[in-house]
């Protein structure tokens, strides 16, 4: 066989090989760019032995080099490798953590100890968010839009998810 022969399966082989390589190390496009220069290279190297080899060549990389990089990336969720970089839709299982962890002292408060119609007290000035203590614990609630005051009294009046809606309670003799 001729040395351009050689070289150019060599090329086209390396190029597939990195062009796999992108599939599961992404380097913004440098391998990429290296992959095609590699199947470049072999298609030069395949026309210096004869123009029918490059034809043939060109065919079998349009045809060979896709399928390849479609069977990396059908592959690549299954192996431990795959698993790691991808992240699991929602709803999919994901790995058991512990039952009771260690609560953080930055960690926030349950979802919801409050119920609607439940009365506490804002402890940070609600922008419309902000702090409010119900029953001694401490939740993130919103207003309505309004500001409201350290200290006012207020009212849930909507519970969305982890969303708590608040109004103030104002005195009904202060509102004349």
């Amino acid at each position: 066989m001729n040395e351009w022969l050689i070289g150019s399966l060599i090329l086209f082989a390396a190029g597939l090989i990195i062009a796999v390589i992108e599939v599961v190390l992404p380097s913004a496009g440098i391998l990429a760019v290296a992959a095609i220069g590699c199947l470049i290279g072999s298609l030069v190297c395949a026309y210096q032995y004869s123009m029918y080899a490059a034809c043939v060549l060109g065919v079998i990389e349009a045809v060979i080099v896709p399928t390849v990089i479609v069977m990396a990336f059908k592959i690549l969720p299954k192996t431990a490798i795959g698993r790691q970089l991808i992240l699991s839709a929602p709803g999919e299982s994901k790995p058991k953590r512990l039952e009771n962890p260690v609560p953080s002292p930055h960690a926030s408060a349950p979802v919801s100890p409050t119920q609607i119609g439940m009365e506490g007290s804002v402890v940070t000035m609600l922008r419309p968010s902000g702090t409010a203590e119900f029953g001694g614990r401490r939740v993130s609630v919103v207003s309505s839009g309004e500001l409201i005051a350290v200290g006012a009294r207020v009212r849930v009046v909507l519970i969305e998810g982890t969303r708590i809606v608040v109004e103030e309670i104002r005195d009904p003799a202060s509102a004349t």
